[in-house]
């Protein structure tokens, strides 16, 4: 994405947030993850440092959408178990195409996608923030589709949805929980998680109960 020139005005940050990550009741390490609206649309950017048994290190993170949350373009640069990945996609046309490079050797991939899909990529958690926003609304029974980049599209079911409180030490939150069904394709099979959004659409947990 373009920097913005000086002139322009900053953009308007939200969910500014850092998360804990746990794998199976253990930490094993945190995501910043920020939320920004600018002159193009939405930008879903983060870094992360995630220890074993995941090891990844993301150090640049970014999913840009327009202002009607349909993807434009995703970058990864990340260490995963010590070698460098990076991730490149651009989305046009109801397809992504991706040029993945490990260690430096480039190879491309093409996937047929939604023209609003949500970009969902393993090695970036934070970008499960432009999913909350685009949950805003749903009642049970709604269906989105995700691109687990840069491996497949598969559909999201939401099979529920909660009105709940969360008590921090400094307040009390009202929240909305939605539990989602992600249908993998066969072996992997249905996934069902759990996410947790503000009021304002922000981002606030995610869990997936088999790990």
């Amino acid at each position: 994405m373009a920097v913005p020139a000086p002139a322009q005005p900053t953009p308007a940050a939200s969910g500014n947030t850092q998360f804990l990550v746990f794998f199976r009741g253990q930490p094993v390490g945190r995501e910043e993850v920020v939320v920004l609206k600018v002159q193009e649309g939405w930008v879903v950017r983060g870094t992360s440092r995630l220890g074993q048994p995941i090891d990844i290190t993301s150090r640049v993170a970014e999913v840009q959408y327009d202002a009607e949350w349909r993807p434009l373009s995703m970058h990864i640069d990340s260490i995963v178990r010590g070698q460098d990945v990076s991730l490149k996609t651009t989305f046009a046309n109801g397809r992504a195409s991706n040029v993945i490079a490990i260690q430096g050797k480039p190879q491309p991939k093409e996937d047929p996608v939604s023209v609003d899909t949500v970009v969902l990529p393993n090695a970036f958690l934070g970008s499960y923030a432009a999913l909350a926003r685009r949950l805003q609304g749903k009642a049970t029974g709604a269906e989105l589709r995700g691109y687990i980049a840069p491996q497949a599209e598969v559909p999201i079911r939401v099979a529920g949805v909660t009105s709940e409180r969360i008590e921090t030490p400094k307040s009390v939150l009202d929240v909305t929980r939605y539990a989602l069904i992600i249908a993998n394709p066969p072996p992997g099979g249905d996934l069902p998680m759990n996410l947790w959004a503000d009021q304002n659409g922000d981002l606030i947990r995610m869990q997936i109960p088999s790990q």
